[in-house]
């Protein structure tokens, strides 16, 4: 992580002030108190950190008169404040992790942010939404008073055509992003074609996969072309409208373990932790260790595991700080050009291969 001093912060936050006070250049600045009592710091920590926006070209001093706006633009993207839209912080736990690592990123680059959250509750299998649902957003976009809008999801076209009119530049993120050509995505319909190449794959006789519902069609087909033939079972994930939390399924398990042994699935292929958790570990109380399925998974780079022992393991590992840094260096590049295009960025996760009992390992990705 960038660690700054605090000329640095206090330079940040000056900017800051200018943008969300709409000053333009020639507008005056606060006197040095005013902002050493806003940022509570020292007059030194002020008066070092308008001399360096000074000699950047942010602001011109005019001895006995004031401090002036020059150019906030001038020194990158100081003070720039991105806008964050998303359906519900905590209705996935991969977008609410996105998020904290999307605010993180920005605020390293000196942006400030602002987040408009959709009051609507989440409907099965709708992941389009309208930009006038978010409350505040449409007038942030009309004022100007974001310079850039990420979304962690999909907007309709009548949004999309918004926000062609107002030239916003936007960025739309993760898997649900897909079809934008301004977004950041892990791209699961690559992912799953790397699972299919891998020999664990083509050595398994009845594959399953679990599907999570935005991405269901796009998986099943991939699966049907790669299986060439081979007969694979598809569980669907269930979710829980209230919170959009992803649940493994009771039922499943109980109709996996009650097949006969040569109609039982051999590996398991799934984009949920937890379920993959909860499946082996109901199955390890039915079967012996030897007839637990191969698995395949798509993980966060945080999540700790701690499941049975399987014959095969393999991994794909997200990691949303590696994803945050690549989708906010290129919106904020896109800014400084003056562009309104960020074009599409694609994440690869990391592969393990797990051969011997995952519970030994203390943490994915060490």
């Amino acid at each position: 992580m960038v660690t700054q001093n605090k000329t640095g912060i206090v330079k940040q936050l000056i900017v800051r002030h200018i943008r969300d006070n709409f000053l333009v250049a020639g507008d005056a600045l606060p006197s040095i108190e005013f902002f050493r009592e806003k940022f509570d710091c020292g007059t030194t920590t002020v008066s070092r950190a308008i001399n360096e926006l000074r000699d950047e070209g942010v602001v011109r001093i005019r001895n006995r008169v004031g401090v002036f706006v020059e150019d906030p633009y001038v020194g990158g993207n100081f003070g720039r404040t991105v806008g964050i839209s998303i359906y519900h912080p905590d209705a996935l736990a991969s977008n609410s992790s996105i998020l904290s690592a999307l605010e993180l990123e920005l605020n390293i680059h000196g942006c400030g942010t602002r987040l408009f959250v959709c009051p609507c509750e989440l409907v099965e299998n709708e992941y389009e939404f309208s930009l006038f649902s978010f409350p505040g957003l449409r007038n942030a976009v009309e004022t100007r008073s974001i310079d850039a809008l990420i979304h962690l999801g999909r907007f309709d076209k009548k949004s999309m055509d918004f926000l062609r009119e107002h030239r916003m530049p936007e960025l739309f993120a993760g898997f649900l992003a897909r079809g934008n050509k301004n977004c950041a995505v892990w791209d699961y319909e690559q992912i799953l074609n790397e699972m299919c190449d891998s020999d664990v794959f083509r050595t398994a006789k009845r594959p399953v996969i679990f599907p999570p519902p935005s991405a269901e069609k796009v998986l099943l087909e991939v699966m049907k072309k790669r299986s060439k033939g081979k007969p694979f079972m598809v569980i669907p994930l269930p979710r829980l409208l209230e919170r959009g939390t992803v649940l493994p399924s009771r039922t499943a398990v109980e109709k996996i373990v009650s097949l006969p042994a040569d109609q039982r699935p051999d590996l398991v292929i799934s984009f949920s932790t937890g379920l993959v958790n909860a499946l082996l570990f109901q199955l390890a109380l039915a079967l012996p260790g030897e007839k637990l399925p191969s698995v395949m998974m798509i993980c966060r780079k945080d999540t700790w595991l701690t499941y049975p022992p399987v014959p095969e393991m393999r991994t794909w590992v997200l990691d949303e700080e590696a994803f945050a840094r690549e989708a906010v260096h290129r919106l904020l590049e896109t800014l400084r050009n003056n562009g309104t295009d960020v074009g599409r960025i694609s994440v690869k996760p990391q592969i393990y291969c797990e051969n011997l009992p995952p519970i030994q390992k203390e943490r994915i990705g060490k």
